[in-house]
């Protein structure tokens, strides 16, 4: 659902980056790439319901609960001291992944990841595509 989307994007601040925003720059599409949204701290229950809502399944790390809302409450606070694995991600707060089956070109799996930052989405981005093209 488009509009809902958009509409979610702009009532939290959710910002798009990672092969989607390239994809759609460049006009090209990759079979295998998923979608990378990057919230604020507080945005971060609201975007990841919106998706279950849409028919998506959380699918946890190895350090996070089964449970969608149970693993909202674990991610660190800002201003606490940001734990393993998000400890080399600069300004994560936490990552979750969701996965949607695709009924249209089967047997392949919708991915949706939801960044979410400590302090602003576009602090998250410009310091992670920084850092890369600093090794590259």
């Amino acid at each position: 659902n488009p509009m809902s989307f958009r509409r979610l994007q702009a009532e939290t601040g959710t910002l798009i980056s990672g092969s989607s925003a390239l994809q759609f720059f460049e006009r090209v599409t990759w079979d295998d790439s998923d979608l990378d949204l990057y919230v604020y701290y507080e945005s971060r229950e609201e975007v990841g319901s919106w998706l279950l809502q849409q028919g998506y399944r959380f699918v946890p790390n190895s350090r996070q609960s089964i449970n969608f809302s149970d693993a909202v409450n674990e991610a660190t606070v800002p201003g606490e001291t940001v734990e393993a694995p998000y400890r080399r991600m600069k300004g994560v707060s936490a990552v979750y992944t969701f996965l949607k089956h695709d009924k249209i070109r089967h047997p392949r799996q919708l991915k949706v990841q939801i960044v979410v930052a400590l302090r602003c989405p576009m602090d998250v981005i410009l310091s992670f595509h920084s850092c890369k093209c600093l090794f590259a």
